[in-house]
């Protein structure tokens, strides 16, 4: 794989100056095969260097369309144009890695706990119902090539999977798949025939072979033994500090709400009905008082003033 050289020298905020490539474009099979290069090879340089991008850097070229990639003398490749940068977090390489096998070998439980690792999927009672819709998905494109398969279709049928379990795929992931469905659709013109999960499927097992291997383990378990070293040395002064507050009465505690947003306003109209309600029984009972009395300017016979609270208190009421 050849990278264009930058010239910093030649460069500014606005001018990006790099190395002359001259090569063929990759979609270009014809001109491929006449300079003497094998696009079988071709292909399977292609996805190598998109499987090592991925699976031991985290770092990987996120546009690879077919002017983006130049073949070369020598049966070198060139990509161009970094515009676009995928970065993979550690985590999600072990969950693309156990992905990829799980995939290979059929393993739909393995599956579905990875997508579960990652958050994808929250509802576990949703569960079932999503690893038979993975399955259906899945099964009818296994054993196929690459010339027998629509990529469009897949997409299509997987966007359909995600919207009915309401997956929310994270960013990165989004942008490896977009690349994938890129590469497998240029690797399509060079070999039909290609496999891309055959091909990757060793670039797992050294993932996880090397996530799993003893340096690794003792490299994790050191750091993981450094930070309760520091967790054990902060305990006691921690533990006197909040003692010490607890006794002077400073010792305050913080909680965060979930769904209480509308309490206030709630609680204020209730307590609003509540008085209008006290308000209303008062003038009942006032105008009730005043009409037994008999006294004052009649209505009909009735207390004049006891019928206009009357009034007011149905009005209220209403």
């Amino acid at each position: 794989m050849v990278i264009p050289r930058v010239y910093w020298n030649q460069s500014t905020s606005r001018l990006l100056t790099l190395e002359w490539l001259e090569g063929i474009p990759i979609d270009e099979v014809e001109r491929i095969r006449q300079d003497g290069h094998d696009p079988i090879e071709i292909a399977r340089l292609l996805v190598d260097a998109y499987l090592v991008q991925i699976f031991e850097h985290g770092l990987f070229h996120a546009d690879p369309h077919p002017g983006n990639i130049l073949v070369l003398e020598g049966g070198k490749m060139a990509l161009l144009d970094f515009g676009i940068v995928g970065r993979i977090r550690p985590e999600m390489m072990g969950v693309n890695a156990s992905v990829f096998l799980a995939l290979v070998k059929r393993d739909y439980d393995r599956l579905v706990e990875e997508i579960l690792k990652v958050g994808l999927v929250s509802d576990e009672a949703q569960m079932r119902g999503f690893r038979e819709d993975l399955i259906d998905f899945i099964e009818p494109h296994y054993g196929r090539d690459l010339a027998h398969i629509e990529v469009g279709k897949i997409v299509s049928e997987a966007t359909q999977l995600a919207n009915k379990y309401h997956i929310r795929l994270p960013l990165d992931l989004v942008l490896l798949g977009k690349t994938l469905v890129t590469v497998e659709g240029v690797a399509r013109q060079l070999n039909p025939h290609l496999n891309l999960l055959e091909i990757a499927k060793p670039y797992a097992h050294r993932f996880i072979r090397r996530e799993r291997s003893p340096w690794n383990l003792t490299s994790k378990a050191f750091s993981l033994a450094q930070e309760y070293g520091e967790l054990v040395e902060k305990l006691p002064s921690q533990i006197h500090l909040a003692m010490t507050k607890l006794l002077h009465g400073r010792l305050r505690v913080e909680f965060s709400h979930m769904g209480l947003e509308h309490l206030p306003k709630e609680m204020d109209r209730s307590s609003n009905r509540i008085s209008s309600s006290l308000i209303i029984s008062a003038i009942i009972v006032a105008s009730s008082l005043i009409i037994n009395s008999g006294k004052g300017p009649l209505i009909f016979g009735f207390s004049a003033l006891g019928v206009v609270g009357f009034s007011l208190a149905g009005l209220f009421g209403l």
